[in-house]
């Protein structure tokens, strides 16, 4: 026990929607699933102030420091220097603790052996991924919608 009462609720998807976009909260467990591999998608979503609400900022937080680092990260070209703002906003994200992780959901995949050019997570610039097996019917071209 940690000494923290709560009532809970349980509503329907919509009107649930509804209470947390409009801020009618003060504890919610939700998730969140990054389909880009890029962390602005999330981190902007997520973190920025511009989007506390409907657009997914349902902490509502609001600090210039995390949002400067935001858009600095948005904008820089060098893959390094940008790796290193996402860095130190990690820490400042971690210092301000806007929302706690409860679990990672670790995804479990079983595949024939014969096919090939298989890789969790791969994902190509272009959105697709080529697989094949050995066989009549070889090729097989996935799309991924990000």
């Amino acid at each position: 026990q940690v000494g923290i009462n709560v009532d809970i609720n349980v509503y329907e998807w919509g009107a649930f929607q509804d209470a947390i976009n409009a801020g009618e909260h003060d504890l919610m467990i939700l998730g969140w699933v990054n389909t880009t591999c890029d962390p602005a998608y999330s981190v902007t979503q997520l973190f920025h102030s511009r989007n506390c609400g409907m657009s997914g900022n349902r902490a509502y937080l609001k600090d210039d420091k995390v949002d400067e680092m935001i858009d600095a990260a948005a904008v820089e070209t060098n893959q390094e220097k940008r790796l290193q703002i996402y860095k130190d906003l990690q820490v400042r994200l971690n210092e301000l603790c806007p929302w706690v992780p409860l679990y990672y959901k670790y995804s479990m995949v079983g595949r024939r052996s014969d096919l090939k050019g298989f890789k969790l997570r791969e994902v190509k610039k272009d959105g697709a991924v080529t697989l094949w097996r050995d066989g009549p019917k070889a090729f097989l071209r996935l799309m991924i919608l990000v």
